[in-house]
Protein backbone atom coordinates (compact mmCIF):
# COMPACT_ATOMS: atom_id res chain seq x y z
CA UNK A 1 0.00 0.00 0.00
CA UNK A 2 1.77 3.36 -0.54
CA UNK A 3 1.74 5.99 1.88
CA UNK A 4 -0.83 8.11 0.23
CA UNK A 5 -3.44 5.70 0.69
CA UNK A 6 -2.18 4.98 4.33
CA UNK A 7 -2.44 8.34 5.16
CA UNK A 8 -6.22 8.17 4.26
CA UNK A 9 -7.10 5.80 6.34
CA UNK A 10 -8.41 5.93 9.99
CA UNK A 11 -5.74 7.39 12.92
CA UNK A 12 -5.63 3.70 14.46
CA UNK A 13 -5.74 1.35 11.09
CA UNK A 14 -2.88 3.60 10.13
CA UNK A 15 -0.75 2.85 13.37
CA UNK A 16 -1.74 -0.86 12.99
CA UNK A 17 -1.00 -1.15 9.25
CA UNK A 18 2.87 0.86 9.72
CA UNK A 19 3.30 -1.05 12.95
CA UNK A 20 2.40 -4.46 10.71
CA UNK A 21 4.38 -3.62 7.75
CA UNK A 22 7.63 -3.43 9.80
CA UNK A 23 7.27 -6.20 11.97
CA UNK A 24 6.62 -8.51 9.04
CA UNK A 25 9.47 -7.02 7.33
CA UNK A 26 11.79 -7.86 10.26
CA UNK A 27 9.77 -10.74 11.06
CA UNK A 28 12.86 -13.78 11.66
CA UNK A 29 14.64 -10.76 14.15
CA UNK A 30 11.19 -10.13 15.51
CA UNK A 31 10.50 -13.88 16.41
CA UNK A 32 13.59 -13.74 17.96
CA UNK A 33 12.85 -11.31 20.20
CA UNK A 34 9.72 -12.77 20.81
CA UNK A 35 11.26 -16.19 21.65
CA UNK A 36 14.21 -14.63 23.98
CA UNK A 37 11.02 -13.04 25.37
CA UNK A 38 9.04 -16.02 26.67
CA UNK A 39 12.11 -17.62 28.34
CA UNK A 40 13.05 -14.94 29.96
CA UNK A 41 9.47 -14.98 31.67
CA UNK A 42 10.50 -18.55 32.54
CA UNK A 43 13.44 -17.37 35.09
CA UNK A 44 10.79 -14.80 36.44
CA UNK A 45 14.06 -12.57 37.18
CA UNK A 46 14.71 -11.50 33.46
CA UNK A 47 10.87 -11.10 32.57
CA UNK A 48 10.76 -7.62 33.07
CA UNK A 49 14.34 -6.67 32.13
CA UNK A 50 13.67 -8.36 28.99
CA UNK A 51 10.36 -6.60 28.48
CA UNK A 52 11.52 -3.23 28.59
CA UNK A 53 14.60 -4.44 26.53
CA UNK A 54 11.86 -5.00 23.91
CA UNK A 55 10.23 -1.78 23.75
CA UNK A 56 13.74 0.03 23.65
CA UNK A 57 14.35 -2.04 20.71
CA UNK A 58 10.99 -1.35 19.38
CA UNK A 59 11.30 2.50 20.33
CA UNK A 60 14.23 2.83 17.81
CA UNK A 61 13.35 0.36 15.03
CA UNK A 62 10.23 2.57 14.28
CA UNK A 63 12.75 5.52 14.13
CA UNK A 64 14.88 4.11 11.45
CA UNK A 65 17.51 2.00 13.82
CA UNK A 66 17.51 -1.77 14.36
CA UNK A 67 19.68 -2.71 17.02
CA UNK A 68 18.15 -5.93 16.97
CA UNK A 69 19.31 -8.68 19.69
CA UNK A 70 22.47 -6.37 21.04
CA UNK A 71 19.73 -3.77 21.71
CA UNK A 72 17.83 -6.18 23.56
CA UNK A 73 20.29 -6.89 26.00
CA UNK A 74 21.05 -3.53 25.85
CA UNK A 75 17.79 -2.15 27.00
CA UNK A 76 17.91 -4.59 29.57
CA UNK A 77 20.80 -4.16 31.40
CA UNK A 78 19.75 0.01 31.28
CA UNK A 79 15.98 -0.22 32.79
CA UNK A 80 16.61 -3.35 35.05
CA UNK A 81 15.70 -1.42 37.92
CA UNK A 82 12.99 0.63 36.30
CA UNK A 83 11.37 -2.70 34.80
CA UNK A 84 11.53 -4.58 38.36
CA UNK A 85 9.97 -1.04 40.32
CA UNK A 86 7.27 -1.52 37.37
CA UNK A 87 6.33 -5.14 37.64
CA UNK A 88 6.42 -4.32 41.53
CA UNK A 89 4.57 -1.53 41.37
CA UNK A 90 1.71 -3.32 39.06
CA UNK A 91 1.72 -6.79 41.21
CA UNK A 92 1.01 -4.36 43.91
CA UNK A 93 -1.72 -2.41 42.91
CA UNK A 94 -3.38 -5.64 41.01
CA UNK A 95 -3.32 -7.44 44.85
CA UNK A 96 -4.57 -4.37 46.35
CA UNK A 97 -7.75 -3.73 43.46
CA UNK A 98 -8.67 -7.99 44.17
CA UNK A 99 -8.55 -7.51 47.62
CA UNK A 100 -10.33 -4.43 48.02
CA UNK A 101 -12.92 -5.69 45.02
CA UNK A 102 -13.60 -8.93 47.15
CA UNK A 103 -13.94 -6.85 50.69
CA UNK A 104 -16.76 -4.70 48.89
CA UNK A 105 -18.42 -7.68 46.99
CA UNK A 106 -18.54 -9.10 50.81
CA UNK A 107 -20.55 -6.21 51.85
CA UNK A 108 -23.09 -7.07 49.55
CA UNK A 109 -25.81 -4.41 48.50
CA UNK A 110 -25.97 -1.25 46.21
CA UNK A 111 -23.26 0.23 48.16
CA UNK A 112 -21.15 -2.65 47.71
CA UNK A 113 -21.73 -3.43 44.08
CA UNK A 114 -21.35 0.45 43.26
CA UNK A 115 -18.08 0.45 44.91
CA UNK A 116 -16.95 -2.97 43.43
CA UNK A 117 -17.40 -1.78 40.34
CA UNK A 118 -15.93 1.45 40.22
CA UNK A 119 -12.88 -0.74 41.30
CA UNK A 120 -12.68 -2.79 38.49
CA UNK A 121 -12.84 0.57 36.06
CA UNK A 122 -9.72 1.92 38.03
CA UNK A 123 -8.58 -1.56 37.53
CA UNK A 124 -9.43 -1.77 34.07
CA UNK A 125 -8.27 2.32 33.29
CA UNK A 126 -4.56 1.12 35.21
CA UNK A 127 -3.87 -1.52 33.56
CA UNK A 128 -5.03 -0.02 30.03
CA UNK A 129 -2.39 2.64 30.86
CA UNK A 130 0.45 0.40 30.78
CA UNK A 131 0.38 -0.52 27.30
CA UNK A 132 1.91 3.18 26.77
CA UNK A 133 3.86 3.33 29.72
CA UNK A 134 6.65 1.33 28.74
CA UNK A 135 7.14 2.99 25.29
CA UNK A 136 6.62 6.36 27.15
CA UNK A 137 9.42 5.70 29.25
CA UNK A 138 12.01 5.02 26.44
CA UNK A 139 11.72 8.60 25.06
CA UNK A 140 11.41 10.72 27.73
CA UNK A 141 14.15 13.29 28.88
CA UNK A 142 13.32 12.39 32.43
CA UNK A 143 13.28 8.80 32.95
CA UNK A 144 10.98 8.91 35.78
CA UNK A 145 8.13 6.44 36.42
CA UNK A 146 5.37 8.69 37.57
CA UNK A 147 5.93 10.61 34.98
CA UNK A 148 5.36 8.26 32.45
CA UNK A 149 2.37 7.02 34.12
CA UNK A 150 1.25 10.21 33.95
CA UNK A 151 1.76 10.84 30.78
CA UNK A 152 0.33 7.48 29.56
CA UNK A 153 -2.56 8.57 31.57
CA UNK A 154 -3.31 11.42 29.54
CA UNK A 155 -3.06 9.57 26.55
CA UNK A 156 -5.37 6.80 27.17
CA UNK A 157 -7.58 9.99 28.31
CA UNK A 158 -7.43 11.55 25.11
CA UNK A 159 -8.10 8.72 22.39
CA UNK A 160 -10.17 6.64 23.93
CA UNK A 161 -11.33 5.14 20.80
CA UNK A 162 -8.24 5.13 19.43
CA UNK A 163 -6.91 2.56 21.64
CA UNK A 164 -10.13 0.92 21.67
CA UNK A 165 -9.72 -0.56 18.01
CA UNK A 166 -6.29 -1.01 18.38
CA UNK A 167 -6.66 -2.98 21.30
CA UNK A 168 -9.03 -5.21 19.10
CA UNK A 169 -6.66 -5.73 16.62
CA UNK A 170 -4.42 -6.99 18.97
CA UNK A 171 -6.87 -9.31 20.93
CA UNK A 172 -7.76 -10.94 16.98
CA UNK A 173 -3.41 -11.10 16.31
CA UNK A 174 -3.30 -12.86 19.42
CA UNK A 175 -6.47 -15.23 19.06
CA UNK A 176 -4.89 -15.41 15.32
CA UNK A 177 -1.67 -16.66 16.96
CA UNK A 178 -3.16 -19.45 19.37
CA UNK A 179 -4.84 -21.10 16.10
CA UNK A 180 -1.37 -21.04 14.02
CA UNK A 181 0.53 -21.72 16.76
CA UNK A 182 4.42 -21.95 15.37
CA UNK A 183 5.54 -19.93 13.59
CA UNK A 184 3.23 -16.56 13.98
CA UNK A 185 2.88 -17.01 17.73
CA UNK A 186 6.78 -16.16 18.41
CA UNK A 187 6.16 -12.86 17.21
CA UNK A 188 3.27 -11.93 18.60
CA UNK A 189 4.67 -10.59 21.45
CA UNK A 190 6.90 -8.06 19.40
CA UNK A 191 4.22 -7.25 17.50
CA UNK A 192 2.24 -5.87 20.39
CA UNK A 193 5.55 -4.18 21.31
CA UNK A 194 5.93 -3.06 18.29
CA UNK A 195 2.56 -1.82 18.20
CA UNK A 196 2.90 0.03 21.03
CA UNK A 197 5.44 2.06 20.79
CA UNK A 198 4.16 3.02 16.93
CA UNK A 199 0.70 4.32 18.65
CA UNK A 200 2.64 6.28 20.93
CA UNK A 201 4.74 7.86 17.97
CA UNK A 202 1.85 8.33 16.46
CA UNK A 203 -0.41 9.92 19.13
CA UNK A 204 2.60 12.41 20.16
CA UNK A 205 2.65 13.67 16.45
CA UNK A 206 -0.86 14.24 16.24
CA UNK A 207 -0.79 15.98 19.79
CA UNK A 208 1.88 18.07 18.48
CA UNK A 209 0.56 19.10 15.43
CA UNK A 210 -3.04 20.51 17.01
CA UNK A 211 -0.85 22.40 19.31
CA UNK A 212 1.26 23.69 16.69
CA UNK A 213 -2.51 24.71 14.69
CA UNK A 214 -3.62 26.26 18.13
CA UNK A 215 -0.97 28.36 18.57
CA UNK A 216 -0.89 30.09 15.36
CA UNK A 217 -4.53 30.44 15.99
CA UNK A 218 -4.18 32.13 19.12
CA UNK A 219 -1.17 33.89 17.35
CA UNK A 220 -3.54 35.04 14.22
CA UNK A 221 -6.11 36.26 16.77
CA UNK A 222 -3.84 38.26 18.68
CA UNK A 223 -2.49 40.15 15.81
CA UNK A 224 -6.17 40.58 14.04
CA UNK A 225 -7.14 41.97 17.24
CA UNK A 226 -3.89 44.61 17.33
CA UNK A 227 -5.09 45.43 14.00
CA UNK A 228 -6.74 49.16 14.45
CA UNK A 229 -9.65 48.74 11.99
CA UNK A 230 -9.91 50.71 9.01
CA UNK A 231 -12.59 53.58 8.72
CA UNK A 232 -14.83 53.50 5.82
Amino acid sequence: MQQESITKLPAPVQTIWQAFLQWWDDLVRQAAISLIWSLSWLTILLGPPVTFGMHYVQSQYIRGVNPGLRGLAEGARKYFVKSWLWMLANLFIGFWLYVSANAYLQIGGLGGELARDFIVLVGLLWFTVQFYTPPILMIQEKESLREAWRNSLFMTLASPVYLLVIFLFLALAGLFSMILIFPIILGYAALFSLTANQAVRDRLEVFRAIAAKNQADKAQRDQDSQTPPTNP
